[in-house]
């Protein structure tokens, strides 16, 4: 009898250690199964959304100032592109009535003491003259280059040119070559027009400047 209680004892605390073996292995699969949710759940931490949203912010300021920049620079790419090309078609003009031209003056003067006007150039042709003037800028209107009274150059004072400042200086040979034919040299001082946006980017200062010999013949 006391054979078979010893018996039933061992039994039944064996039975007592495997259940506890099992509520502690329970127990763990459970922990780590919430650790694993907790840990798929967590996602960013709110440090991390505040860099990506920095580091987002950063990259939005620096593509928006390139970009800027971009437009700035073709936008005086094209005025300046627009002033040249307006002035230069005024200086063919002039370059081909020189070339053309027997003989250049400029009017002089007399006050206070005399000396030639650059700002006009007259031309005597094989028939008539020719006169160029540079007449400068007003409030709203362009400074202009007219050719016997007509304007050559844009008057629009927002699209067109303001000639800001011209010369025709006019260069007799040299006395080791008296026979060679005047030369006159050319200046224009360009810019955009005088209602044009003041904005950098809208913004040109062009100067247009060449030499041209008269007629030798």
């Amino acid at each position: 009898m006391a054979m078979k209680f010893s018996n039933l004892r061992i039994g039944e605390l064996d039975n007592l250690r495997i259940r506890k073996l099992d509520n502690l292995r329970i127990r763990r699969l459970t922990l780590t199964s919430n650790l694993q949710k907790l840990t798929s759940n967590q996602g960013f931490t709110l440090i991390e959304l505040l860099v990506v949203i920095v580091i987002f912010a950063i990259l939005g300021v620096v593509g928006t100032d390139l970009f800027s920049s971009v437009i700035r620079g073709t936008n005086k790419a094209n005025v300046i592109s627009e002033v040249k090309q307006n002035g230069q078609l005024a200086m063919d003009m002039i370059e081909r009535n020189i070339r053309e031209a027997r003989d250049a003056s400029n009017p002089i003067i007399p006050t206070p003491s005399p000396h030639p006007n650059t700002t006009v150039l007259d031309l005597i042709m094989t028939v008539g003259t020719v006169r160029f003037q540079f007449i400068p800028e007003g409030s709203t209107t362009n400074g202009q280059i007219y050719m016997n009274g007509e304007p050559i150059t844009s008057t629009d004072p927002v699209t067109g040119v303001n000639v800001e400042s011209a010369s025709f200086v006019i260069n007799e040979p040299p006395a080791s070559s008296p026979s060679s034919p005047k030369t006159v040299t050319v200046t224009l001082n360009l810019e955009q027009g005088v209602s044009a946006s003041t904005r950098k980017d809208f913004t040109a200062d062009v100067t247009l400047s060449t030499d041209v010999s008269l007629r030798s013949y």
